[in-house]
């Protein structure tokens, strides 16, 4: 979705919640539907390991090097990833 919403939930600004009633109230659907769709998609993200153990080499190679990675997960969905 491109919309002030997903913008707003990417940055942190919104509730998951509040994002899945804005979108049900966008496309006309319940926001439990929308809200069980985002939790299956966010279920369905792997971690590239072999990117993660070479960025861990660079850093292992100069712990003076400052690495900036960018993702396109939000920080919540990410972190809910990493809790399992």
């Amino acid at each position: 979705m491109n919309s002030t919403t997903w913008h707003s939930l990417d940055r942190g600004k919104v509730t998951l919640k509040k994002a899945c009633k804005d979108f049900g109230d966008i496309l006309g659907a319940d926001p439990s539907v929308v809200e069980t769709a985002m939790d299956q998609a966010q279920r369905s993200l792997r971690p590239n390991i072999s990117l993660v153990q070479i960025i861990r080499d660079i850093k292992a190679s100069n712990p003076d090097l400052k690495l900036y990675v960018m993702s396109n997960i939000s920080r919540a969905s990410l972190l809910q990833h990493l809790r399992g």
